[in-house]
């Protein structure tokens, strides 16, 4: 029979609960670390937008000799346009408002939410992170509705519509987040999901054929403001000084993302139009609009006439690019892989298209 000592027993017992003290310490750790990322995931991408909105307002306070007074309302203001909440400035309402930096959020959520989501498995543990994603920012949008709300006293700014700043809010960050998310954990959640390989061919050649349309739409705008690159030095030139050249050359580069979802519109069949003013592939009807000079790329009266049917090659090469690269040798695969491309581009185009219109005061609707 075996036997054992004092001695066995009590080494074996002290090196078991050394091993327990060194697991502890290990969960302890890991949790703590686990917060501190998701804080990071809820706060990160917030903060680094009040400090780059902070010294933008700031340095534009300061060169036009403003002062201080209002600081607060105007970065909560920015704040909120950042995500297409519109701006009601002495009565008049912005709603077209800039793309630009609305994609640079979403894209800085997106990272974060991938990045804490590849140290995680379970459904509840992604979820975690989406929550961590959205709840920082709605926090901040809370807070800049209290500060514009306030300091409508300050400056001829009215309050917006609470509820509107957080559904936009939450769009934003919940787009963002759900696609790092997915994107970080492809491989698992399509197996998880059970989404066949049918489905990703579609899924995938959809994103490329929105991709490639706006990478056509992107030259197209490049060419013309080149092309008129005289009426954009008169534009940029009503800036009346280096700080008007500066604001609306910055202006300018924000909004480009909006002028390149109206070529988009363009190039598949529709119209674009800045209040009367309309243009299509076909026919140009003329009408004010505002004086930004990336607007120069807009095309004048009567338009390219039978000439710019020619665009609608461009959505034909396309299309015939994705079906394509769908080819599957079971004909059902093949027409379902195009049906999904088809859906998934035609819903991002869709979303794009609702976020680059609205309202642009007196000169009406934009879209």
């Amino acid at each position: 029979m075996p036997t054992f000592s004092p001695t066995q027993t009590t080494e074996n017992l002290a090196s078991q609960l050394r091993r327990l003290r060194r697991s502890n310490r290990a969960q302890r750790v890991a949790s703590e670390g686990s917060a501190r990322e998701l804080v990071l995931v809820a706060f990160a991408v917030p903060a680094a937008a009040l400090v780059v909105l902070a010294v933008v307002v700031l340095t534009v306070l300061l060169m036009a000799g403003s002062g201080l007074t209002g600081l607060g309302t105007a970065v909560a203001s920015c704040w909120l346009a950042i995500h297409q909440v519109p701006v009601t400035i002495s009565g008049v309402t912005i709603g077209v408002l800039p793309l630009l930096p609305t994609i640079v959020v979403a894209a800085a959520t997106g990272r974060f939410a991938a990045a804490a989501a590849r140290s995680r498995d379970t459904v509840s543990e992604l979820l975690a992170v989406v929550a961590s994603a959205v709840a920082g920012p709605v926090l901040i949008t809370a807070m800049s509705l209290a500060v514009v709300m306030d300091g409508t006293t300050v400056l001829p700014i009215q309050s917006p519509n609470p509820l509107l700043a957080f559904v936009y809010t939450l769009l934003v960050h919940v787009a963002g987040a759900v696609g790092g998310v997915v994107w970080s954990r492809r491989g698992d959640l399509t197996v998880r999901w059970g989404i066949s390989t049918t489905d990703r061919r579609g899924i995938r050649m959809g994103f490329a054929a929105v991709l490639l349309l706006l990478t056509v739409s992107g030259v197209l705008v490049t060419v013309r403001l080149v092309m008129r690159h005289s009426t954009l030095g008169e534009l940029i030139e009503t800036g009346n000084g280096f700080d008007g050249y500066v604001g609306l050359t910055m202006l300018s580069l924000m909004y480009l993302p909006n002028l390149m979802v109206g070529a988009l519109a363009v190039l598949v069949g529709s119209d674009a139009h800045v209040g009367t003013a309309t243009f299509g592939l076909s026919a140009v009807h003329g009408g004010p609009v505002p004086p930004l000079p990336v607007l120069a790329a807009l095309p004048d009266p009567p338009g390219l006439g039978r000439a710019g049917l020619i665009g609608f090659v461009v959505p034909l090469a396309i299309a015939g690019f994705v079906a394509w690269r769908c080819r599957d040798l079971d004909p059902r695969a093949n027409v379902r892989s195009v049906g999904v491309a088809a859906a998934v581009a035609a819903s991002i185009v869709a979303v794009l298209t609702w976020m680059a219109g609205g309202r642009l005061g007196e000169f009406g609707d934009v879209g």
